[in-house]
């Protein structure tokens, strides 16, 4: 007999190469296809955030730019924020880089110059700059300077305004703000900008003699300045020059010619805390010899000190003190917040028996509402009024529980290391009531 040899199963073996020939084609196709999704689809995403993000914090800046002008009109402290990077949509299996930090950071000190026929004095001031960190964006800093923002066009070397403030206001006046103190963050977080002004300045404009001529440091070139102030100026009052006083070869110096006393006012303004340098605010009232005064009301007579923030007594809590710097009796009747360098949006307790300002009295019961904007806080009443004299500083007030209504379980706010714009009510011996805005700050 002769026996024949099966070979069946050997032809049903080779049937299953197909399917894993087919699994490594398609797998393939995978990886070809997410290699494309994140050589290509990724960073056109990314970039769109950057863009996003780079739209943003031109706005910032121009509200950085308005806090600043309302320091100046106001003669209080104002909060901005800017949001320093842009942080990339979360991916499950491609990978992003890591989030784009950004900087914002004060340039080195350059003078204003006013010279006289007598004397020649100096304001220091700085520029403010906005340097992103993108991954897949060119783009240039946003810059501060003049009441003014602007994008610096790396590719162009031009200059895009964001804002078009001018100098010179409405009734000729020349308007100068200086900007001080250093200042350098970065990261992707929001953050608080802070802008304090500065009580009087040390100038004797007097002494300068008349026909001032005044030198201010600009990164902006001649056609700006030209285009800008041509429908106020006569040419020959102004001129750009580009080799003088600074040695820094981006920054040039804005010339304005025999300028008039009353048409000169020079403002300092500090970030982060308050100006030290040399400053000119009310130019009027020096011509005048007036004295220093933190705040007047329509009489001229001072009702209001400084303020200083101790931030302790527990979550949400504020303890600060305020100082009666004149030498008249008065009484604080009442009291409002206006905005805070934190999310708070009010003042409350978590029962209606318990106080929400206090100083060894229990002066405000009610809920304190924030009002976050530009004009005069909401006034609370007190239940026992507080007596300050001439001189004399009454401490240990406290808002009790600083909280953000909007925030989960209502928890209370970490007051450590910011800044309070409060409206404080007085009433003189003479039972004439007026009011100041006072900052208190965490130091």
């Amino acid at each position: 007999m002769i026996s024949v040899l099966n070979t069946n199963k050997f032809r049903q073996d080779t049937k299953a190469v197909a399917p894993v020939v087919a699994s490594i084609i398609l797998l393939g196709f995978v990886v070809i296809g997410l290699a494309g999704f994140q050589a290509v689809t990724v960073p056109q995403q990314n970039a769109e955030t950057e863009f996003q993000h780079f739209e943003s914090v031109q706005n910032d800046m121009e509200q950085i730019v308005d806090a600043v002008g309302d320091v100046e009109a106001q003669n209080r402290a104002q909060f901005s924020t800017i949001q320093l990077g842009a942080t990339y949509q979360p991916r499950i299996v491609t990978i992003n880089p890591p989030p784009a930090a950004g900087s914002l950071q004060t340039s080195d000190e350059y003078p204003i110059t006013i010279h006289g026929e007598n004397e020649t004095e100096n304001v220091s001031t700085r520029f403010l700059e906005y340097q992103p960190g993108y991954t897949e964006l060119r783009t240039g800093s946003v810059w501060y300077e003049n009441s003014r923002a602007y994008v610096e066009d790396e590719t162009t070397d031009g200059r895009a305004l964001i804002t078009t403030n001018s100098i010179i206001n409405s009734d000729g006046t020349l308007n100068i703000i200086a900007l001080q103190n250093e200042l350098y963050e970065s990261g992707t977080n929001r953050l608080t900008i802070e802008l304090y002004p500065k009580q009087t300045g040390d100038i004797n404009i007097d002494e300068l003699g008349d026909e001032l001529n005044v030198t201010i440091p600009t990164r902006l070139d001649e056609n700006h300045w030209n285009e800008s102030l041509s429908d106020e100026l006569p040419t020959e009052d102004f001129e750009v020059r580009e080799d003088e006083p600074y040695e820094d070869e981006d920054v040039n110096s804005l010339k304005l010619f025999d300028i008039d006393f009353d048409d000169l006012d020079i403002t300092t303004v500090g970030i982060q805390s308050a100006a030290t340098g040399t400053g000119i605010e009310d130019l009027e009232q020096k011509e005048e010899g007036a004295e220093d005064l933190d705040s007047e009301n329509e009489e001229g007579n001072l009702i209001g000190g400084g303020a200083t923030g101790e931030g302790q007594g527990g979550p949400g809590k504020f303890e600060f003190g305020i100082r009666n710097t004149g030498d008249r009796d008065l009484e604080i009747v009442g009291m409002g917040i206006i905005n805070t360098t934190t999310d708070a949006n009010v003042v409350t307790r978590s029962s209606d028996n318990q106080p929400r300002l206090t100083q060894d009295e229990d002066l405000i019961f009610d809920n304190i509402e924030i009002d976050d904007n530009t004009n005069d806080a909401k006034r609370y009443d007190f239940e026992e009024n507080i007596s300050i004299s001439g001189g004399e500083t009454v401490e240990e007030f406290e808002f009790n529980r600083f909280q953000d209504r909007e925030s989960q379980g209502q928890s209370a706010e970490n007051m450590g290391d910011s800044s309070i714009n409060i409206t404080v009510w007085v009433r003189d011996e003479d039972n004439i009531e007026s009011q100041t805005t006072l900052v208190l700050r965490d130091e």
